[in-house]
């Protein structure tokens, strides 16, 4: 997903020195972003449509996993789908990020002049 986002960031940026840090930024800052979606009392769905920032939807994964590791339950193949937002859906919004970015890379690539 990392991947593909760096494919969508280096479209609008011809200076590959300049790419790094802008690139690098964004994340950081849809990453804080991510913490205040996490710990908010928003609705699962509007948390759905934030994760298709792809470190939200890491962001929410981990802590899935940290919730279900400090209850001494354990993240098992039975048990990730068993809440709304669960950590199935933000391994789908991961793929599925990773198509849209790949996708928006591309059209950006042959519409964006250079």
């Amino acid at each position: 997903s990392l991947i593909s986002f760096s494919f969508l960031v280096s479209v609008f940026v011809n200076n590959a020195k300049f790419a790094g840090p802008v690139g690098t930024l964004m994340l950081l800052v849809i990453d804080i972003g991510g913490v205040f979606v996490e710990t908010s009392d928003m609705s699962d769905s509007l948390k759905k449509l934030f994760s298709l920032l792809s470190p939200i939807a890491f962001n929410i994964g981990n802590t899935f996993i940290v919730g279900k590791e400090s209850s001494h339950e354990g993240a098992q193949w039975d048990n990730i789908k068993s809440t709304d937002l669960s950590y199935a859906t933000c391994l789908g919004m991961l793929i599925l990020d990773t198509i849209l970015y790949l996708m928006l890379a591309w059209y950006a690539d042959h519409v964006v002049p250079r």
